[in-house]
């Protein structure tokens, strides 16, 4: 028998930073390092992999063509309804466009009732009616196409959620395709984690999870949203998506959080009385 003493450490990579102290005084070598290998076995045992919290949905917004815009509606950080007029490009001129051709349009429709009532005296021919109703569906056409430039030169939130970032004022001129206004949907979070194939293949799409901050060790529900088909040739790990609730906005976009994920715990069939969530440690 050997008579020293020894300290080994085993500590994990990027998140619990947990240490153990295995004292060997008065232990066989041999018998130290039998120990030694259980434990670094039973750590082996635990991967722990992480990602970042993101919006749910991150829009970067912009106008299909060139204008100045004339009104920005919203301010940065401000709660808006999908729906909402966010920001608008001059539209004067196709705003008088829309009175022209909603007053010409009427009176191409008051024009075709009336020749519909002498149709019923025959006092009117079947050419001249057709000839009415093709100019007043005509003229709908035209209103309908000014209310949809109108509307092309017009940014409404795509959903509920938070205006992030405004990058253009009033009176500014924008370009094709360059974005304006951020806004983001916050009331759900999305977490990406690149999990190792035999973990990330025994996962479903909407079973419930357990995740954790590793800073602060808080539990976050969530659950499962997408498993790759695909696993990545170059790291050779899978993509996994989660959702995590978040209506109240106690979780914040940009936290690192992550699963613990024991070997057992990602069996095809929990053992009896064991929960078939996954847990986060």
């Amino acid at each position: 028998m050997l008579r020293f003493r020894e300290i080994v450490a085993i500590a994990s990579g990027s998140s619990g930073n947990w240490l153990m102290i295995i004292d060997l005084k008065y232990a066989g070598l041999l018998g130290g390092l039998a120990l030694l290998a259980i434990l670094s076995q039973a750590h082996a045992q635990t991967k722990e992999v992480f990602g970042y919290t993101e919006p749910y949905r991150h829009v970067k917004m912009a106008f299909a063509e060139t204008g100045v815009i004339s009104r920005v509606e919203v301010k940065e950080g401000q709660n808006i309804k999908e729906g909402q007029i966010l920001v608008q490009l001059d539209v004067q001129v196709l705003l008088q466009e829309l009175e022209i051709s909603r007053k010409q349009m009427e009176l191409q429709q008051t024009r075709l009732a009336k020749l519909k009532e002498l149709e019923v005296a025959a006092r009117v021919s079947p050419e001249e009616l057709r000839r009415a109703a093709t100019d007043a569906q005509v003229e709908e056409h035209k209103f309908k196409r000014t209310e949809a430039q109108i509307d092309n030169r017009t940014l409404r939130a795509p959903f509920d959620g938070i205006v992030s970032e405004i990058k253009k004022e009033v009176s500014e001129s924008v370009n094709p395709n360059t974005p304006v206004i951020t806004v983001v949907q916050l009331d759900k979070l999305l977490l990406t984690i690149h999990m190792a194939p035999q973990q990330a293949f025994k996962l479903r799409s909407g079973v419930p999870i357990t995740l954790v901050i590793p800073e602060t060790r808080e539990s976050v529900p969530a659950k499962v949203d997408f498993v790759s088909p695909v696993t990545d040739a170059a790291s050779g790990t899978v993509r996994v998506k989660f959702v995590i609730p978040n209506k109240l906005g106690i979780y914040k976009s940009g936290v690192r959080c992550g699963l613990a994920v024991e070997n057992k715990s990602l069996r095809d069939e929990p053992e009896a009385g064991e929960d078939k969530g996954l847990t986060a440690y």
